[in-house]
């Protein structure tokens, strides 16, 4: 009753709001950091954490102040104003999923954008940001730092989860909530088109071979939003070891909607080929016969993946060999009907085996394929 009194008689009055009055201030309070009086400087640091996010534009700006002293004050002030209320701030998040976007969420937008709307992809976001604001927050405000911040960030998990020389480990793998940003990180840019410095394959290991991952991935009824994620990092990914890694957990997920990032992999040339050829046989797991026009170009393509020794003969396996092979695979056919001679052996995983797709002599590859042609050009409708 008396808040709603004081609403009231702001209106009628013409005083302006709350909330303008502590944004003034806050302003006021900012100067005030670089004050001749370090008493001062102090008392105005300490009002302006007390004010919370409030103060945050103010904070924000003053990072760019001429004066030395003001723009360091801000720097190290605004972690901790940001985090005021984040909680709150949050549980807007989740409570309103009508609501706008808000601009207080670091990296919310782009969440949404990359995992999807939904209940399921809001409490994701916000298991994410309330553990790990700080690299959130750096994103948001110095968007080309995100390659750096990506980094530091594999790098700290990574020494965080690996055996200390006592033998103790404080975490044999990385936390949910880290297996969520190290995705969204990957999914948010060009963080890595080839391997940094310093960092190798294990780093980026402990994320896809992490239990939650591989429980959300393979739940049914599917985690669309954990999907949709997993699918925006693999579409960003170009260390090669990693991505193939990437896409073999799909393929054994069954994640379908990997199915036309795998097919672009393929396509890119620029990627190397035996990526290119994995990618292949990913896509074969993860589309459908209704697909197999999407192949057509594919079985032109005789770039040379390796050289094979097929039935005690040099053989060669060609991206064309591959793709005859996944489209084979979707058609429901047998690769022996068609003259593949190599048997894949019981329980190998095809993803990683693209060697078995390989021909002995050229030909042999054109009466494969010549077979192939004969039977799509009976057997499916155009």
């Amino acid at each position: 009753m008396f808040s709603s009194a004081l609403l009231a008689l702001a209106i009628l009055t013409g005083a302006p709001p709350a909330d303008a009055v502590a944004k003034k201030r806050a302003v006021e309070l900012v100067s005030q950091l670089g004050d001749k009086d370090y008493r001062d400087r102090e008392k105005a640091a300490k009002e302006l954490l007390e004010m919370g996010y409030v103060a945050k534009d103010a904070v924000l700006a003053g990072q760019s102040h001429a004066d030395g002293e003001i723009s360091e004050r801000c720097k190290k002030l605004y972690p901790a104003i940001w985090r005021h209320d984040l909680e709150k701030r949050v549980q807007r998040f989740l409570d309103k999923p009508e609501a706008a976007i808000p601009d207080d969420l670091p990296g919310a937008a782009r969440w949404l954008k990359i995992a999807g709307e939904g209940k399921e992809s809001r409490a994701f976001y916000a298991e994410m940001v309330k553990a790990h604001p700080e690299p959130l927050l750096e994103v948001e405000l110095h968007p080309e730092r995100l390659k750096d911040v990506y980094t530091e960030f594999v790098k700290s998990v990574y020494s965080r989860t690996i055996r200390t020389p006592g033998g103790t480990v404080a975490s044999r793998q990385p936390l949910d909530s880290e297996v969520l940003l190290y995705l969204f990180l990957g999914a948010a840019g060009e963080v890595r088109p080839s391997v940094s410095l310093g960092v190798s394959s294990t780093y980026y290991y402990q994320f896809l071979n992490a239990p939650f991952l591989a429980s959300k991935l393979s739940a049914s009824p599917s985690v669309e939003s954990m999907r949709k994620l997993y699918a925006g990092w693999l579409e960003k990914e170009r260390y090669s070891i990693i991505l193939r890694r990437g896409i073999d957990l799909a393929a054994q997920l069954g994640v379908k909607e990997c199915a036309p990032i795998a097919l672009r992999i393929a396509s890119d040339a620029r990627t190397t080929g035996y990526i290119r050829a994995t990618a292949m046989l990913g896509f074969a797991k993860l589309g459908t016969k209704g697909d197999l026009k999407e192949l057509e170009p594919f079985l032109k393509d005789k770039f040379q993946i390796a050289n094979v020794i097929v039935n005690k003969e040099q053989g060669t396996v060609q991206m064309r060999d591959v793709t005859l092979g996944a489209a084979i695979h979707l058609a429901g056919q047998s690769l022996a009907d068609f003259g593949f001679e190599r048997r894949l052996p019981s329980g190998i995983n095809s993803i990683s085996s693209y060697t078995y797709y390989a021909f002995g002599t050229e030909e042999k590859r054109d009466a494969a394929h010549a077979k192939w042609k004969e039977w799509a050009a009976t057997n499916l409708k155009k």
